[in-house]
């Protein structure tokens, strides 16, 4: 995240190791989320097709800064774009990303134990199912084009 500065991209002001904690300092980004505001709207708020295209084309920018930048977001979709209360839209949580290049390997095959009772789960699917690309949902490796995919979910939305 040190690597991207971008209007469209969540600021990260420090990182590093507390007591053995690791910790992430941000911006703090007054506002809400696309996803919230997608879900909050009116019918006839949803029409405004012009102003919903506006904020997702924004959120693209922040993705496309971070993917010239060699970081793959892994987990795009509208709960993890926030909207500050002056309108300026920001990529955020990162919490998936990884430093990819043109390629990352993910390790993101399901290997869920037989047990109904047990819960534990290894290898676990990382990001969220319905904004993934089929690559990413194989555990295959991944490139900017799965969040490409993501985002292009988001946007019909």
């Amino acid at each position: 995240m040190a690597k991207l500065s971008h209007r469209s991209v969540i600021t990260v002001h420090d990182a590093g190791d507390v007591d053995g904690r690791l910790f992430i300092a941000m911006e703090l980004v007054s506002g809400t989320t696309l996803g919230a505001m997608v879900r909050a709207r009116a019918a006839d708020d949803a029409t405004d097709w012009a102003r919903w295209l506006t904020l997702v084309i924004e959120a693209g920018k922040g993705l496309a800064a971070a993917h010239r930048a060699g970081v793959l977001h892994r987990d795009f979709k509208p709960d993890n774009v926030l909207v500050d209360d002056n309108g300026r839209v920001c990529v955020g949580d990162f919490g998936l990303a990884t430093l990819g290049g043109d390629q990352a390997e993910l390790s993101t095959r399901w290997n869920i134990r037989e047990s109904a009772l047990d819960l534990t789960m290894t290898g676990a699917l990382l990001g969220t199912p319905g904004y993934m690309s089929p690559q990413q949902l194989r555990g295959a490796t991944v490139d900017a084009r799965a969040d490409q995919f993501s985002f292009c979910v988001a946007a019909w939305e």
